[in-house]
């Protein structure tokens, strides 16, 4: 089994002008015993998210194996009625330092305490991706198969994403469908907190987008 604190490699720093456009990755199942002596980063956050007929509850938290690297632990729950819609997609975003090389899947075996580990869960499909632009937005698929959406009172295994920043609040949004239409429920989950060079970046974008929207 491969260990997934110690296959990550270097999840590098991106600006916006080094990608642009989503990049599959394929997704690895691996057992948290796996991770070395993992040490939780504060409690589990439960946040509720609803939109209409899409109501859900996602568990986030973030493990650390005190070697400068962190497991970004996420779990989906639809919490809707039977009649109500699916869960197909969940994102994080801005997954601060994720491009193509980021180590993402889902956990197996024992399960950290504050996730749900009582049946039934639904795997994701086999590939993620990162996209770039305004992000990067990690993004997990559950429709991409027979089986693989969360109906409600179902719930997602343990998902990770592997990084080598320390722990903030990010925006994660679930994502359902009606027809072509889509339902989005979100709210504020545990991710990475982008590095000084990245916020500069940031700012220096927004101060340019406001000088172009004056001269407009």
């Amino acid at each position: 089994m491969k260990h997934i604190y110690w296959i990550s490699g270097c999840i590098v720093l991106l600006t916006a002008a080094s990608v642009s456009h989503a990049m599959p990755i394929t997704l690895e199942p691996d057992s948290l015993a796996g991770l070395g002596v993992p040490t939780p980063v504060d409690t589990v956050t439960v946040t509720n998210m609803s939109n209409g007929s899409l109501t859900a509850m996602v568990y986030s938290q973030a493990y650390t194996g005190g070697s400068g690297l962190y497991a970004y632990l996420y779990q989906v729950e639809n919490t809707g009625e039977v009649s109500d819609l699916r869960a197909e997609m969940f994102t994080i975003a801005p997954f601060t330092g994720a491009d193509g090389s980021a180590n993402m899947g889902w956990l197996t075996g024992a399960l950290p305490s504050g996730f749900i580990t009582a049946p039934p869960s639904q795997e994701p499909a086999p590939n993620g991706d990162v996209y770039i632009p305004g992000g990067p937005t990690v993004s997990f698929y559950y429709s991409a198969g027979s089986g693989y959406s969360i109906e409600p009172g179902e719930h997602s295994v343990v998902m990770y994403v592997m990084s080598n920043l320390s722990p903030t609040q990010v925006s994660g949004e679930v994502m359902g469908y009606i027809g072509a239409s889509t339902v989005v429920a979100s709210g504020d989950v545990v991710g990475p907190v982008p590095e000084p060079a990245t916020i500069a970046l940031l700012g220096l974008g927004a101060v340019s987008l406001l000088r172009r929207k004056r001269k407009a």
